[in-house]
């Protein structure tokens, strides 16, 4: 039994069988509105072959490649004009922090220097000697 080729596709005008394209009720509306330009006369029923949809569907995504890389370029160039212009602002975040601790957090530092070095090792192990030996 023979499958018959009974749709017509509305882009290239060849016959193919109903699982081998779609209708255009079936597409996304960004499809529809690049075939209704092409295609003038595309009615809802009008059938388009795999091939041709494939096709239409890599033309939409170079154009939204191009828009995203002129976007990409516009805001590269916008970057570009504000470091010419020299006037940015260097900040060492370190100086910022430190300036404006409180006391109590500089007193939290200077223990925990002082508790996490040799020097309090070596003396929190020899003050156990020192009160055995008074």
């Amino acid at each position: 039994m023979a499958i018959k080729k009974n749709q017509i596709c509305i882009i290239c005008g060849n016959r193919f069988t109903i699982m081998e394209g779609l209708f255009l009720r079936d597409l996304s509306d960004t499809l529809k509105e690049q075939v209704l330009k092409t295609n003038s006369y595309a009615k809802e029923s009008s059938f388009i072959c795999l091939k041709d949809m494939q096709k239409l569907r890599i033309e939409n995504m170079q154009t939204m490649i191009d828009q995203d890389l002129r976007i990409d370029q516009e805001m590269s160039d916008k970057l570009k004009k504000e470091l010419e212009k020299d006037t940015y602002v260097i900040t060492n975040i370190n100086d910022t922090v430190y300036a404006k601790r409180t006391t109590g957090q500089r007193l939290a530092d200077a223990v925990a220097k002082f508790g996490g070095s040799w020097g309090f090792i070596i003396s929190f192990t020899l003050l156990p000697l020192f009160l055995l030996y008074g």
